[in-house]
C-alpha cells in the first residue's frame, strides 16, 4: 500500500514538473510572439530607413568635431602649487606648441 502511494506521488510530481516546464515553453513561445517580434521589426524597419544611416553621419561628424575641439584647448592649471611644477609647466608648453 505504502509503495503505490509513493509510485503515484512520484508520478504526480514528475507530471507536475513536466507541466510546468511546458507552461514556462509556451509564456516564452507566447511573449516571443506577441511582444519580441513586433518590436524587433519595428526597430529593424527603423534602422534600415535612411533616416538612421543620416543619424549615424551626424552623430560621426559630432563626435569629430568633438575630438577637433577636446585637441585644441589648452589645459590651464589653477591651482598655484601645481603649476610650480616643472614637468605640469613643460606639459603646459608641449600642448601650447603641438596644437
Amino acid at each position: 500500500m505504502l509503495c503505490l502511494l509513493l509510485q503515484e506521488v512520484t508520478e504526480f510530481m514528475f507530471d507536475h514538473d513536466v507541466l510546468n516546464i511546458r507552461r514556462r515553453e509556451l509564456l516564452h513561445h507566447k511573449w516571443t510572439d506577441r511582444v519580441y517580434d513586433p518590436i524587433q521589426k519595428h526597430v529593424l524597419s527603423q534602422m534600415t530607413g535612411t533616416g538612421y544611416k543620416d543619424l549615424l553621419l551626424y552623430k560621426r561628424l559630432l563626435y569629430a568635431e568633438f575630438l577637433a575641439k577636446g585637441n585644441r584647448k589648452v589645459f590651464l592649471f589653477v591651482c598655484l602649487p601645481v603649476l610650480s611644477n616643472a614637468l605640469t609647466l613643460y606639459f603646459i608648453h608641449y600642448r601650447n606648441h603641438v596644437s
